[in-house]
């Protein structure tokens, strides 16, 4: 028998069948690109289409939950707007030629380390927001399906963490705790 521990999200107790959660491994090449501005523009296409993605999930959880929940995602569609983070990106890119998948995951991870570097508590936590929003840009970039965990019927969801848009991807009349 495998024992796990952890920390319920629910508050409440559940039995049932733990499904881990399998998330998706993307292979983020660096790549040395030529025409700048064509990725420059793969890379408008990729955020305004995970905008479009990140505004559904907004009025997804609306539907079901608070505003306050909803409001991570509002908060998510301001970061990938970020100024310092497109520039960051867009430099990358123009200047050191990099493909915008290497350019976005590259700007994510430092992104995330300077939150994480921070004293405040809640500063930290930002982190795992950039990684979120950096991830689901990286897989609009290379056309990426979202990961849609094959739930068939109830289970309990097992993770070393979830994401708001992992979370938010999950069947929720499918899931115990």
């Amino acid at each position: 028998m495998i024992k796990l521990n952890g920390i319920g999200a629910s508050g409440a107790l559940a039995a049932g069948i733990v499904k881990i959660f399998q998330r998706d491994i993307l292979d983020i090449t660096h790549k040395i690109i030529e025409d700048t501005s064509a990725e420059l523009e793969r890379l408008e296409t990729a955020k305004r289409k995970t905008i479009s993605d990140i505004d559904e999930d907004y009025k997804k959880v609306l539907e079901s939950s608070d505003e306050e929940v909803a409001g991570i995602f509002e908060m998510h569609a301001l970061m990938i707007e970020d100024k310092e983070f497109n520039c960051s990106i867009a430099e990358k890119i123009s200047v050191e030629k990099m493909n915008a998948e290497y350019a976005v995951f590259i700007t994510g991870e430092e992104f995330a380390a300077r939150f994480s570097s921070m004293d405040d508590e809640y500063m930290q936590a930002r982190a795992a927001d950039v990684k979120d929003i950096s991830k689901r840009l990286i897989k609009n970039l290379i056309g990426h399906a979202e990961n849609s965990q094959s739930i068939k019927s109830s289970v309990i969801i097992a993770s070393d963490d979830l994401t708001p848009s992992e979370t938010v991807s999950l069947p929720k009349d499918k899931i115990l705790a």
